[in-house]
């Protein structure tokens, strides 16, 4: 694993480069206290010129890539990654609704080195997440209408950026000043490190992941882009929605045991940790 330290904005508007979320990770999760505590921080950077360190991004070059951009599969750091460019499409939106700029740079100057990477035919999104959240994030860097069922954090959060910036006490360049000190450690995986056990060891801090996380990232995380979006779409899916309103996939997680203890009835799990 090779890895420095750098500049967030440094990372994100590198050229000619996107930044997937594959299919095995979670959702999108970060809520409104989340949200504050980043606007906070990142407002405080700006007064005082302090950098502020985010945490760690964990990817790995896309092997199975089919566009000309660079594509890299971020393992750790979505969350904070896709909340920052929430952060910066509500600035873009804030900026061309009042004709403003932030440290000199426009709306354009903004949305064409972070929100977006040139094409052979236009723009792309920069930052694509995975199959639910993607459709949503799409419409808020592209200004286009919202997905029939858009991701409620997505756009919760949104809300609270942009209503946050459109406070009297608001200032553009304050909040680009915090943005630009904003610092991360940039963490590239060696072709022969296993992305599934650091994943797996980086998520055990904090929220745990689930039996259900588990075993979707072990089926999943070899795969291409493309195996993983039939296999999720043709099975995985399936299997969540048939368990319907599932906080924490606790009715997922005991029915994968069960089904275990049934299959392998010579295997014994004497913990959920086990599984």
């Amino acid at each position: 694993m090779q890895t420095k330290q750098e500049l967030f904005l440094d990372l994100l508007g590198t050229e000619d480069t996107q930044f997937v979320i594959p299919v095995y990770q979670r959702v999108y999760s970060w809520g409104l206290q989340q949200c504050k505590g980043l606007w906070q921080d990142i407002n405080r950077s700006g007064r005082t010129g302090n950098a502020h360190f985010i945490g760690t991004v964990l990817y790995a070059p896309d092997r199975f890539a089919k566009t000309a951009q660079h594509q890299l599969d971020v393992i750790d750091g979505q969350q904070r990654m896709t909340t920052l460019t929430i952060v910066i499409a509500a600035l873009v939106k804030y900026l061309r609704t009042h004709g403003a700029t932030a440290d000199g740079l426009t709306a354009d100057d903004i949305s064409g080195t972070f929100l977006h990477v040139k094409t052979g035919d236009g723009a792309a999104a920069k930052l694509i997440l995975s199959l639910n959240d993607c459709p949503t994030l799409e419409a808020v860097v592209n200004a286009t209408p919202m997905p029939e069922r858009p991701s409620e954090r997505i756009t919760e959060n949104l809300d609270y950026f942009y209503g946050e910036m459109e406070k009297s006490d608001f200032d553009a360049d304050v909040l680009w000043a915090g943005m630009k000190v904003l610092t991360v450690i940039d963490a590239e995986l060696d072709r022969g490190d296993n992305p599934q056990l650091i994943f797996e060891s980086l998520n055990a801090r904090g929220v745990p992941l689930t039996t259900a996380d588990l075993v979707r990232n072990y089926l999943l995380i070899a795969m291409d882009h493309d195996e993983q979006t039939r296999l999720y779409k043709e099975y995985w899916e399936p299997i969540e929605v048939m368990f319907g309103d599932d906080p924490g996939a606790e009715k997922l997680n005991a029915a994968i045991r069960t089904w275990l203890s049934i299959r392998f009835p010579k295997v014994r799990i004497h913990d959920k940790s086990e599984t």
